[in-house]
C-alpha cells in the first residue's frame, strides 16, 4: 500500500517534469521569455537548477539522488538542456547547464541496463557544444 503510494508520487513527479519540458520547449518556439520558468520549476517542484549546477560533476547525481530517483534525472537533464538553449546570452550558465545534464547523462548511460540511441546522441550534442563554448 505504501509502496504503491511512493510508485505514484514517482510517477508523478516524472509527469510534472515532462509537462515543464514541453512547455519550456514551447516558448524557445515561440520565441518567449522563460524566466518565471525555472523559478516555477523551483517553487513547484523543489529544484533549484541554479544550486544543481554549481555543484561539482561528481556531486551532481548524489546531490540530486537525495531529492529523487534515478528514472526522473533524465526529464532534468533534458530541461537543463533547453534552459540553456534560452541561455545563450549568459553563455556561463548555459555552459554550466550543459556540463551538468552531460554529467546526469553519462551517468544513466553507465548505470542503465538498457541503452537509449536518443540518450547517446544527447551526450555527443553535449560534448560538441562544451567543446565549442571553451
Amino acid at each position: 500500500m505504501v509502496e504503491d503510494y511512493i510508485e505514484r508520487q514517482i510517477d508523478q513527479l516524472g509527469k510534472a517534469l515532462r509537462k515543464w519540458l514541453s512547455k519550456i520547449i514551447l516558448l524557445r518556439e515561440q520565441g518567449k521569455e522563460t524566466n518565471w520558468v525555472e523559478n516555477s520549476i523551483q517553487s513547484e517542484l523543489n529544484l533549484d537548477f541554479s544550486e544543481i549546477i554549481l555543484q561539482d560533476k561528481a556531486d551532481v547525481i548524489p546531490f540530486l539522488q537525495k531529492r529523487m530517483i534515478d528514472r526522473n534525472l533524465e526529464p532534468i537533464a533534458e530541461i537543463m538542456i533547453e534552459l540553456a538553449k534560452f541561455g545563450l546570452a549568459d553563455s556561463d550558465k548555459a555552459n554550466r547547464l550543459n556540463r551538468t545534464a552531460l554529467a546526469i547523462l553519462e551517468y544513466l548511460e553507465k548505470t542503465s541496463v538498457t541503452f537509449f540511441l536518443s540518450r547517446n546522441a544527447k551526450i555527443e550534442e553535449l560534448k560538441k557544444s562544451i567543446e565549442t563554448n571553451l
